[in-house]
Formats: C-alpha cells, sequence, structure tokens
C-alpha cells in the first residue's frame, strides 16, 4: 500500500514542481519588461506635470548677484526676421504659413514641430522638454513653455509663441532662468511674469519679478511686445 502511495504522490510532486518553475519564468519576465521601458523618455503629458527640483546645482550660476533695473522692451519685430534678433524680439518658426485658419495640432504634435525650430540651450548638452502648455490651434495668440531636460529651479526657460497653431517662436531670444507664470489676457494676449533674484538672495529665495505683455497685432501681422525683461545676471 505504501508503494502504491509513493508511486501516486511522485508524479503529483512532479507536476508541482513545473507549475513553479512556470511561475518564477513568468515573473522574470514581466521584471525583464520592466527593466527595459525604464530608460524611455517620458511623454509629453508627464512631462508638462512634472516640475524642477529647488535644491540642486543650476546651469546658471548661483552667485549672488547685485540687483540691476529691469530691461526696457518695446515691440517685437514681425516674421521672418531678416537678422539675428536681439532679447526684446521675437524669432519667427520657418515653418509658419500665416494661415489664418484653425491648425488641425494638438499641443503634443505642435511641440514636436515647434521644438525642432528652437536653438539648444549654449553651452549644455541638454534637451529643452515641455513644462507648461496653453496651446490653442484657434487663438491668435498660445504658447508652450519649455526648460531643459532635469531643470533645477533657476535653469532657463523659454515660450513658445503660437497664432492660430501656428509656430511664431520664442517669446524672447534669450531664455530665462526661473518659471515663469503666464496667464492668458485675452483672445490675442498673454502677461508674463518673470522671477529673479535680487542682491543677497540665493535662487531659493528669488523675490525680484518682471512683467512683460505680448499681443498679436492682426493688422501688422506680428507680435508686439512690452514690459520687461529681467535684468542681466
Amino acid at each position: 500500500m505504501q508503494n502504491i502511495r509513493h508511486r501516486f504522490l511522485l508524479p503529483l510532486r512532479s507536476a508541482a514542481a513545473v507549475t513553479s518553475a512556470g511561475v518564477l519564468c513568468l515573473s522574470l519576465a514581466a521584471c525583464g519588461s520592466d527593466s527595459a521601458d525604464s530608460g524611455d523618455s517620458p511623454s509629453f503629458s508627464a512631462a508638462k506635470e512634472s516640475t524642477p527640483e529647488t535644491n540642486e546645482a543650476t546651469p546658471s550660476s548661483d552667485k549672488r548677484t547685485e540687483e540691476k533695473p529691469a530691461r526696457k522692451t518695446t515691440t517685437v519685430v514681425e516674421a521672418p526676421p531678416e537678422k539675428k534678433q536681439e532679447e526684446s524680439t521675437l524669432s519667427r518658426g520657418k515653418d509658419n504659413g500665416g494661415s489664418s485658419e484653425c491648425n488641425s495640432d494638438n499641443d503634443e504634435s505642435a511641440y514636436e514641430k515647434a521644438i525642432a525650430q528652437v536653438e539648444p540651450y549654449p553651452g549644455l548638452d541638454r534637451p529643452w522638454r515641455p513644462f507648461d502648455s496653453n496651446f490653442d490651434p484657434c487663438a491668435a495668440l498660445s504658447w508652450i513653455t519649455v526648460t531643459l531636460e532635469g531643470a533645477t529651479a533657476s535653469s532657463p526657460y523659454h515660450i513658445l509663441l503660437f497664432h492660430n497653431g501656428e509656430y511664431l517662436g520664442t517669446a524672447t531670444a534669450k531664455a530665462y532662468g526661473f518659471a515663469p507664470k503666464v496667464s492668458r489676457v485675452d483672445n490675442s494676449e498673454i502677461a508674463v511674469t518673470y522671477r529673479w533674484p535680487k542682491e543677497g538672495e540665493g535662487n531659493a529665495e528669488a523675490s525680484g519679478t518682471t512683467q512683460a505683455g505680448f499681443r498679436w497685432d492682426e493688422d501688422a501681422q506680428k507680435v508686439v511686445m512690452s514690459g520687461d525683461v529681467p535684468p542681466m545676471q
């Protein structure tokens, strides 16, 4: 009787061992898949929702600077530009056809087309990534804010401007540190508050603010800028 029982249990133990091995293999395969995906770049939506760290070293200098007056600006030249723009001018995109119709792009596809035309930040081998978006394919003026991959508190930011969904260029030729606060005034105008550190302030305590406005002038077919940009650091 014992021999019969022994012969009956042996196949069951073997089958259990095979089943356990199969489960182990499936677990290992799942782990392998997660590892392969971990190096993928974040999606546009995920990047927009992320915020820069505030306690790391920044691409721009952390030296304490003297407080300087904000730089006065008046207008943004119409596009396409014939020469290099000053910091108060708009760098218009090469592919803009000046269409008055609503564009078929969403914020992700508009970003992909526009970012290819944005110059890399000087001295840093880091790509731009989306930070915030208020893209509207039917608005006279809308925007997407971008910053550098792995951005910190005072990393540079660009504001990409769009007219009826068509990329116009960056709001200023120079990218400024610290995340700007951008809000809509109306369908054709936006307001921007820039932040910068005053004398004796570190990046985390930066309390200086400067306001600028950007408006689409339909008659002139260009963006007009008013207000100030941050002082030279």
